[in-house]
């Protein structure tokens, strides 16, 4: 069995979140339409509008594990903003 956690110390701090159409482990994935990165924050624009014909979920991942917190979004949004904290280390 492959080990999941890396870290020693047990810590694992969220660094990103992923949008798919159905269930993450089905694979499709969105990818933003824009990045915008300034030198205090980094944010992602996400448009799933008329190309989003199922259910909307949201994954949130985190350091030195492959464990993913995974909720389906209801209602789901038409598009969406996510503006990372600098203290998240995004880019790591």
């Amino acid at each position: 069995m492959a080990k999941l956690d890396s870290n020693p110390r047990g810590l694992h701090h969220f660094y990103a979140v992923a949008f798919s159409e159905g269930p993450p482990a089905d694979g499709v994935y969105f990818n933003p339409r824009k990045v915008a990165a300034a030198p205090t924050h980094k944010v992602e624009y996400y448009d799933f509008g008329k190309q989003l014909a199922g259910d909307l979920w949201i994954s949130c991942m985190y350091r030195d594990t492959s464990q993913v917190i995974a909720k389906k979004i209801d209602p789901k949004p038409v598009r969406c903003r996510v503006t990372y904290d600098p203290a998240t280390d995004c880019d790591r």
